[in-house]
């Protein structure tokens, strides 16, 4: 019973927190969540492009979500009985559809995100705009991107991410041989993110579908860089695949065909979590589970999460008549 109250009163912390501290500004002024002393006493989040053991592949998802693509990708994932991991964004600058892809004011969007969880996939950050991390350090932004995006997660399924890329890499690398004047720009991005609770998810295989849309042979190609078996083996390798779910190409062509090519080759497809060794529920930075049957499959383990989430939103409206929180009666 003690634990009960216990577990209750962290999910509470939660979102209530979500609510209070999702406030973000976007001008100039901004204060980083992470202060400059926190800064300096900062570890560097790890890097991770791989899984801990041989033999195993995740697969992630960057730049949605797509109320078009996404479902289909969704589809897809849950006809293979498999965890997905989705980088999200909240409004892509550079593409002309971010009125579309929006989690600002597209409520599709929003749905789409709490359907992705509910489904048992996990989300990670992929920074609010979208936005190179190199030129948020020139410019100010970077601090301001990746807490806004934080909040954002937060503000809507309840809690904060572990897992975070970034955009097209750059603050991910810890050494760069053509560049060596990145190297004190990932520094300052890494530490920011570990001081931050992240860890930071790049990838060993990259399919490039942004680029190679109805080319399915390219996609390939550019696994077998990494993962032909002259390159690779399944009894001594493992992989994180990078793919988007933003392009239909990518859901009707792509993924049915990165499915059988990393299974013709013997790998097993794993959940992020699983692929570094970690539990479910340490996907996320503030929730705590609570002891439940070890029979329960993990998709809906991780489902578990959002759903308590939101049954303790209704129930805290009962109680609290001026506690305002978003509901979403769909669920």
């Amino acid at each position: 019973m003690f634990k009960r109250i216990i577990y209750i009163l962290i999910i509470i912390g939660i979102v209530v927190g979500g609510k209070v501290n999702n406030s973000t500004s976007s001008t100039t002024t901004y204060t980083p969540k992470i202060s400059k002393e926190e800064f300096k006493k900062a570890e560097r989040a790890p890097v991770y492009t791989s899984c801990v053991n041989p033999g195993q592949v995740a697969f992630t998802f960057d730049d949605g979500p797509s109320p078009d693509v996404t479902p289909k990708v969704l589809k897809f994932l849950k006809e293979k009985n498999i965890i997905g991991t989705f980088f999200i964004t909240a409004k892509n600058d550079e593409r002309d559809d971010n009125d579309v892809i929006n989690l600002i004011n597209n409520q599709e969007c929003i749905d789409m995100v709490k359907r992705t969880v509910k489904e048992g996939h996990f989300i990670g950050s992929h920074t609010f705009y979208h936005k190179n991390l190199f030129l948020g350090l020139e410019d100010g932004s970077m601090e301001m991107s990746i807490d806004m995006m934080t909040d954002k997660i937060q503000e809507i399924i309840g809690v904060t991410p572990v897992f975070f890329r970034p955009p097209m890499g750059n603050g991910g690398y810890d050494f760069d041989d053509k560049n060596p004047e990145n190297a004190p720009k990932n520094e300052k991005i890494q530490k920011y993110l570990g001081a931050s609770g992240f860890k930071i998810i790049m990838w060993g295989a990259d399919t490039r579908d942004w680029e190679n849309k109805e080319n399915i042979d390219a996609d390939i190609a550019e696994l077998d860089k990494h993962m032909s078996l002259k390159k690779a083996s399944p009894i001594k390798d493992s992989f994180i695949i990078l793919m988007h779910d933003i392009y239909p190409t990518t859901a009707d062509l792509a993924l049915p065909k990165v499915y059988e090519y990393v299974t013709d080759l013997g790998y097993k497809i794993v959940s992020l979590p699983e692929c570094l060794g970690m539990t479910p529920e340490s996907a996320y930075q503030d929730i705590v589970l609570p002891d439940i049957d070890s029979n329960l499959n993990v998709h809906a383990y991780n489902a578990l999460i959002l759903l308590m989430v939101d049954n303790l939103k209704n129930h805290l409206l009962n109680f609290d008549a001026e506690l305002t929180l978003e509901i979403d009666n769909s669920h």
